[in-house]
């Protein structure tokens, strides 16, 4: 068993997406509402959505895994970041953006007019990325430009979209039949943005805020210590501070159950699951109907991103590792990124 370790990462990125609504190929957009940000780098984004079928919902151990000393990491950015949609997969590794798996609306062709990407997020079927002047999405609802100024963070729901600029945050996109892209009037300084099927959470300066979809109780927000990431599932929500990993909202696969953890660096939720990052390795909860919390196979997990049914993670060496439904093959990782 490999000694385990404190690491110092920055977190791992992408978020739960689910279905599409109206949009128009190839359209810029004006954003409908903001409010001011700070300028600090973001930590989080997530993936991967659609229905479920009932799973084995028991967690999964994979603590006997390693990851660095505090001062022997850089930022998980530097080993690249995931995004994972509902049957498709993006990875992003420097400035370089490779995508696979279910192509049936495109979401896996990469626009060629993206430059110096900073962030990568997937919905159900559709892809979004941030560069320093616009947020590209693409996918079942067509192609979007949406002109921002100065990117910090990005995330895709089943409908909607929502970025942290150096203007603030604004939400596009979607059927808002919950106000999910409704921004309320008292979200401060946003850094990090997560967004579910039908709600949105922030982190400010006044901790986690979210709004949108409640009907499982997805947008109360616990009492948090501190709290310094959220994340989004379909309708459950996760948030890491001072006391660890807590999670809320729809528990049917137990996706809030938050299993015994060291000292957590990231999680991370995807449709109906979640992953953490701790000093041990990778350990996952909820919905492991296709095997998909079930990392055997890392050994030096980096960043870590469950999906639907399927998950990935990136090693300290950048190998990219997928596992779970390999239907439409967005378990196949490129060779070039396969190591």
């Amino acid at each position: 068993m490999a000694r385990p370790r404190t690491a110092a990462l920055l977190f791992a990125f992408i978020l739960s997406g689910c279905g599409g609504g109206g949009g128009g190929g190839g359209s810029s957009a004006a954003p409908p509402s903001a409010v001011s940000p700070s300028t600090s780098a973001p930590a989080v984004v997530n993936t991967g959505n659609a229905s479920t079928p009932a799973p084995d919902s028991q967690p999964v151990d994979q603590r006997a895994l390693t990851v660095p000393e505090p001062g022997d990491s850089p930022a998980a950015s530097a080993y690249g970041r995931l995004a994972l949609g509902h049957n498709h997969t993006c990875a992003m590794m420097g400035e370089e953006i490779e995508c696979w798996g279910n192509d049936n609306y495109h979401q896996t062709e990469v626009p060629n007019t993206i430059q110096e990407p900073l962030d990568i997020a997937a919905g159900d079927q559709n892809t979004c990325v941030m560069d320093a002047f616009n947020v590209t999405c693409w996918g079942i609802d067509g192609e979007d430009v949406f002109p921002i100024h100065g990117g910090i963070d990005v995330s895709t729901g089943g409908f909607h979209v929502c970025v942290i600029d150096l203007d603030g945050l604004w939400c596009y996109r979607g059927a808002n039949d919950y106000g999910e892209i409704e921004v309320p009037v008292t979200v401060s300084n946003p850094t990090q943005v997560a967004t579910g099927l039908t709600h949105t959470c922030v982190l400010d300066d006044n901790g986690v805020e979210c709004w949108g979809s409640n009907l499982y109780g997805e947008s109360d927000v616990p009492e948090l210590a501190h709290p310094r990431q959220v994340t989004a599932g379909a309708n459950f929500t996760c948030a890491l501070d001072d006391n660890g990993v807590t999670c809320w909202g729809n528990d049917q696969f137990g996706q809030t159950d938050v299993p015994s953890l060291g000292e957590v660096i990231s999680v991370s939720a995807g449709f109906s699951s979640a992953c953490a990052l701790d000093e041990y390795g990778v350990r996952c909860w909820g919905n492991n109907d296709q095997h998909q919390l079930e990392a055997n196979s890392l050994v030096d997990p980096m960043v870590i991103q469950p999906g639907t049914h399927h998950s990935c993670a990136i090693e300290a060496d950048g190998k990219v590792v997928c596992w779970g439904y390999n239907a439409q093959g967005q378990t196949d990782v490129p060779p070039d990124l396969a190591g």
